[in-house]
């Protein structure tokens, strides 16, 4: 039997921070600062990454798009994305997908801010610059743990402190 590699320091971590929070989409430029307004075809529901550890799926799109990742100490690479097949009435939102797996496809340069919100910061070959502010999962806000049964119809967690 062949032993695994160990991550590299950070690596681990890093993929923790991306799982527990939905990225959402809150800027775009390219390599000349202009912004990419084709990312923006639904301003009310911005573009939003997902991750677990070996997928990363784009929401909010036309489609549904997902595609394997790995994460580096300053670097996410991510494979060519696979997707639904539902036709998109809307001429700018059929583009919406095609615009987003083009941009983060491959090597990209990865920044990731522990601010309030944090923010995620994606640069690729071409020097397009994502910004994606954190939202927390479920999963982040609760610990990881499901909200104990005496939390009632709010929804609140219940723990002691």
């Amino acid at each position: 039997l062949q032993q695994a590699t160990p991550a590299p320091p950070g690596t681990l971590e890093t993929t923790l921070r991306l799982i527990r929070h939905h990225w959402r989409l809150v800027a775009a430029v390219d390599a000349g600062g202009h912004r990419i307004d084709a990312l923006f075809a639904r301003p009310e529901a911005p573009l939003q990454l997902d991750f677990n550890a070996s997928l990363v799926s784009v929401g909010n799109a036309c489609n549904v798009l997902s595609a394997h990742h790995t994460v580096e100490a300053d670097s996410l690479t991510i494979d060519a994305f696979a997707s639904s097949m539902r036709a998109c009435p809307e001429p700018a939102l059929a583009a919406l997908d095609g615009a987003i797996a083009h941009r983060l496809q491959g090597r990209l340069a990865m920044q990731l801010d522990a601010g309030t919100p944090p923010r995620l910061v994606l640069v690729n070959a071409a020097g397009d610059t994502l910004t994606f502010a954190g939202l927390p999962t479920a999963a982040a806000r609760f610990d990881g743990s499901p909200p104990s049964p005496s939390a009632g119809a709010s929804g609140a967690a219940g723990r002691q402190p």
